[in-house]
């Protein structure tokens, strides 16, 4: 479901001068990376593990015209794809290919 949209008096929430707003908003922030911060290795290997069609034949075209066939291992700190071709694993960046 995507949400409606609402303001911040419907839900409750006074704020008296934007200021406000923004600190309120600035605080929740670093609660939350504080919170990520100590979770960050169970949050990563949660998303290997719910990575779409990881360890699954996958057919990617690449840019230059061709196909290739090969098994998503998982990502990269930097955020390359990598994947499994004819037992080499191959990085592919941001567009570098697509699935068939």
């Amino acid at each position: 479901d995507i949400p409606h949209a609402t303001s911040l008096a419907l839900e409750g929430i006074a704020i008296d001068h934007p200021r406000n707003l923004l600190n309120k908003f600035l605080t929740e922030i670093d609660k939350n990376y504080k919170i990520l911060a100590d979770n960050i290795f169970a949050l990563d290997n949660t998303y290997k593990q719910l990575l779409y069609k990881r360890l699954m034949p996958v057919t990617f075209n690449l840019p230059i015209g061709t196909t290739i066939k090969g098994f998503i291992q998982g990502v990269t700190e930097g955020g390359q794809l990598i994947v499994l071709v004819n037992g080499r694993k191959r990085l592919f960046g941001f567009k570098e290919m697509s699935y068939s």
